[in-house]
């Protein structure tokens, strides 16, 4: 066993300044005493939690003999439309677009909430935000909510999380969690999280173990460490960047940009997640040099993407109902297990990994909302067929039940909410937003100037996705039969759930990590 670590007690403070990449205030030590959530630090700059010793550990019941490992990787505000293996025309993702050429893509997935806890909590436990009532971020996840780390470690796996500037985010139930140090910048965040995986890793490559690492590049501000700062568009003159005082002006001043201004801001982002893509190459290439990767199941995905101004002036995420937030990547790559290079083009659900993947693995996933879509990733389509509704006759004689308010019009629909005041309903082929009361989101951004309407979103809203994937062309209107059959389906999920926000208080802790997000004032 490698030397304890020194004790330290982590400061909790993620100052404004951090996060425009400046240097952060010095840490502040303390008596241990003065705090019952003791901390240690990883040599790698991460602050550990300990919630099992290695001891207690190692008298764990083993899993059954050649279990897979189960590595999860979500990346925050990262557009399925900006990764290479998604279409786009910049090399963003090489290593990325390699685990897709591995494993199994999936085309129309879709998150449940443009917002970091509520839909990491719904990966992670595939129910829906109204239902694990994590709604917002701020709130705890309940220890009786089975996720997947723990319900894998109740049998005999080592659980573990990495997750950059989420140290007071829900706990998913790991035996230790790994979280970045306050007050620096978020790529030297990333960096943390990932030495702490990879030294992880190494540590418990002879036994199974379940890993969730969280990176957070992509969000704003858009500022990535060189070499990605001019990695797109080294020649920008402009007066514009990725700073959230640059952001903020835009959005709240309702300033149109040049074209040129524009794509200077879109390749900052592009450069993060090039930046982003590296370290999620070190991760997988540790699968390798540790002898685990045949036997290890990747899945990959983002809690929700970026806006960059493609509607109300607003270039961040947390407001929006569309495909520019909603639209993630999911690839899962299973060595031995599933068929590589596939691409699956049905719309699925954020909600649908924990039911899909821990029964691939072994382990049985109850109470989740989402669908176990193991006849999908079985299913081998002829070469180059086109895509068809959802197959649900797949499903027969699976022992697989399919829940009955989850298809409309033969297709699968997702939802994804704005608390208790938007509902939107997503097939392969329309989007339908439903916003009752005409209800305009309104983040700190849209505070900033005094009255500023917020961002709007009309009381009904139908695109065909399948010839508008910009979202551009509303339909509502023209075609009224169709808004009202999305609307029912989409009111009759509702009419199965609670809807109703529990208030809850928020310690100062996540006031703060949440304040340096751009979250709150």
């Amino acid at each position: 066993m490698p030397p304890r670590p020194r004790l330290l007690l982590c400061l909790v403070l993620l100052a404004a300044a951090a996060c425009g990449g400046k240097e952060a205030p010095p840490s502040v030590e303390q008596d241990p005493h003065d705090d019952d959530g003791l901390e240690l630090l990883d040599p790698g700059g991460a602050s550990i939690e300990v919630h099992t010793p290695d001891a207690d550990i190692q008298e764990r019941s083993l899993p059954p003999e050649g279990s897979r490992n189960l590595l999860l990787i979500t990346v925050d505000t990262l557009r399925a439309d900006h990764l290479s293996c998604y279409g786009y025309n910049r090399p963003t993702s090489p290593r990325i677009d390699a685990l897709a050429r591995d494993g199994i893509r999936f085309q129309r997935a879709q998150s449940q909430r443009s917002l970091t806890w509520p839909s990491l909590s719904s990966i992670l436990s595939g129910r829906y935000p109204r239902t694990h009532l994590v709604r917002r971020n701020g709130d705890r996840l309940s220890p009786d909510v089975p996720t997947m780390p723990r319900i894998l470690r109740a049998h005999g796996w080592v659980a573990a999380a990495a997750a950059a500037s989420m140290k007071t985010a829900p706990d998913p139930g790991v035996d230790v969690r790994f979280a970045s140090q306050s007050g620096v910048s978020w790529p030297e965040q990333d960096r943390q999280v990932t030495r702490a995986a990879v030294t992880w890793m190494e540590k418990w490559s002879g036994r199974p173990w379940v890993l969730w690492v969280h990176l957070i590049g992509p969000h704003d501000p858009y500022a990535p460490d060189p070499p990605y700062r001019g990695f797109f568009d080294a020649g920008y003159r402009g007066p514009w960047n990725g700073s959230r005082e640059s952001l903020e002006r835009i959005t709240s001043r309702r300033i149109v940009l040049a074209p040129e201004d524009l794509a200077h801001i879109a390749a900052l982002y592009d450069g993060e997640i090039r930046a982003t893509d590296a370290l999620v190459g070190d991760l997988l290439d540790t699968l390798d040099r540790t002898g685990v990767r045949d036997r290890t199941t990747v899945v990959f995905t983002a809690d929700h993407g970026e806006e960059l101004y493609q509607r109300n002036f607003y270039f961040m995420h947390g407001c929006s109902m569309y495909d520019s937030v909603l639209h993630v990547p999911l690839i899962i790559r299973s060595p031995g297990t599933l068929e590589s290079g596939r691409t699956i083009a049905p719309t699925v659900e954020l909600i649908d990994i924990a039911p899909t993947v821990l029964p691939h693995i072994g382990v049985p996933f109850d109470g989740a909302e989402g669908i176990n879509l193991a006849p999908l990733l079985a299913a081998k389509p002829a070469k180059g067929a086109p895509s068809e509704p959802w197959p649900r006759s797949l499903w027969d004689g699976s022992g697989i039940t399919l829940p009955d308010d989850r298809f409309v019009g033969g297709e699968r629909f997702s939802v994804a909410e704005y608390r208790d005041r938007i509902l939107t309903l997503r097939t392969d082929t329309w989007r339908y937003v439903w916003n009752p009361d005409e209800f305009h989101p309104h983040s700190s951004i849209f505070r900033i100037v005094e009255g500023d309407p917020g961002y709007a979103i009309a009381r009904e809203e139908l695109y065909r996705t399948a010839d508008d994937p910009l979202e551009k062309n509303e339909l509502s209107a023209s075609e009224p039969e169709q808004a009202r059959l999305l609307r029912e389906a989409l009111l009759d999920w509702a009419s199965r759930r609670g809807n109703v926000m529990v208030p809850k208080q928020m310690d100062e802790a996540t006031r703060n990590e949440l304040r340096s997000l751009g979250y709150i004032k």
